[in-house]
């Protein structure tokens, strides 16, 4: 799948053809228009490839002009972004360097979170951090335990009928066990 980029802003002309226009007058023009539209008609969508800091910038410009109506997703899913909780991790990305065991659930860090990806490959590498997957066994660039793909395990792990649940119990006090959520 090849990713097309806009390089240069583009607008409609009067015969309804796009033509390139500079960056200064792509930004007046949005300023017009925003101007003069009222913010309950304005509508924001953020596509599902959009980062994180790009998604909470949009947010802030959305809620700068009165506008509360924003969709996260293409694909219509309705996710609240309201709350720094609902789009940050239970720890900071470079928490990982400071924890045993790390359990990925239905994530993929290689495509979702690649920075993330080479933190826990550097954390396998130099601290032995032990990694296991609930979710689709998938290439993550380095060993992991894969744990099955289906609720069950987690339920099984939540109720400590798991085999895994004697990994967890060897966690060391001091250190602790990362669960972030990427989805």
């Amino acid at each position: 799948m090849q990713t097309k980029r806009f390089t240069t802003p583009l607008k409609k002309n009067n015969e309804g053809k796009f033509e390139e226009i500079s960056w200064p007058e792509a930004f007046s023009l949005i300023k017009s228009k925003l101007k003069e539209t009222k913010a309950n008609e304005i509508r924001g969508i953020i596509g599902s490839f959009a980062d994180v800091e790009s998604i909470v910038a949009f947010r802030d410009l959305m809620y700068s002009i009165g506008c509360n109506s924003l969709e996260t997703r293409d694909d219509g899913m309705k996710v609240d972004i309201d709350f720094r909780s609902q789009y940050l991790m239970n720890s900071r990305i470079t928490g990982v360097e400071d924890s045993d065991l790390l359990l990925l659930v239905g994530s993929n860090p290689r495509s979702e979170a690649p920075v993330f990806n080479a933190r826990i490959k550097k954390a396998i590498k130099e601290t032995g951090l032990k990694v296991a997957v609930i979710g689709e066994a998938v290439d993550l660039t380095y060993p992991y335990i894969h744990l099955g793909n289906s609720t069950k395990t987690l339920k099984e792990i939540a109720e400590g009928k798991h085999p895994f649940c004697a990994e967890i119990s060897n966690v060391e006090s001091k250190k602790h066990i990362l669960i972030p959520f990427l989805g």
